[in-house]
């Protein structure tokens, strides 16, 4: 059996496609390690048994995967039979220290939580809102995912309707992760 391996965005772009060598069967299951994953760390460790094979975290163009979602398809083809095993994996790097922010929804409409989330979500970080002039509007000071924002200052006043940035922060580390978020009135 050769075996490939096809690596697709969270949208179903296909960002790369390898030969990974080959098996004596069908690949029927793939484990993975790191979870998640960090590609300026090292490989992406795949296995099924006797095989295995070392992702070196890379799109076509050489670069690095981005912080995301992804779906690596490795397909088993032997003459015109073929099998396929997929697998989700979230990659987290250097940026944002090793963050994936997110909230929502986004845009949020007056008077919604917004629920902000990060991974790895057992990661404790410092985290923080702030107008587009730079002004602090909130800090949640250093907590766990997931937080919500009910749209107020740190003194309780409402926001006004703009663009607002979460700031999270691991303590210790100097690079944070951004997210824009769009509040509607």
């Amino acid at each position: 059996m050769t075996l490939t391996l096809n690596v697709y965005t969270s949208s179903g772009q296909l960002v790369r496609t390898l030969s990974i060598g080959t098996a004596s069967a069908p690949l029927q299951s793939v484990a993975w390690s790191p979870q998640p994953y960090n590609p300026a760390a090292g490989p992406l460790l795949l296995s099924d048994g006797a095989w295995s094979y070392a992702y070196d975290g890379k799109d076509d163009n050489g670069d690095l995967l981005q912080n995301g979602v992804y779906l690596l398809e490795i397909v088993s083809r032997q003459g015109s039979s073929t099998s396929t095993v997929e697998v989700e994996i979230t990659v987290i790097g250097s940026e944002g220290g090793g963050l994936l922010l997110t909230a929502a929804p986004n845009p949020a409409r007056s008077g919604s939580g917004i629920v902000i989330q990060w991974l790895p979500a057992t990661q404790r970080v410092d985290l923080e809102i702030y107008d587009m002039d730079g002004g602090l509007v909130r800090n949640f000071g250093e907590l766990s995912s997931p937080a919500v924002w009910t749209q107020r200052t740190g003194g309780g006043e409402q926001v006004a309707g703009g663009v607002y940035v979460i700031c999270a922060r691991i303590p210790g580390q100097k690079q944070p992760a951004f997210f824009k978020l769009a509040v509607i009135r």
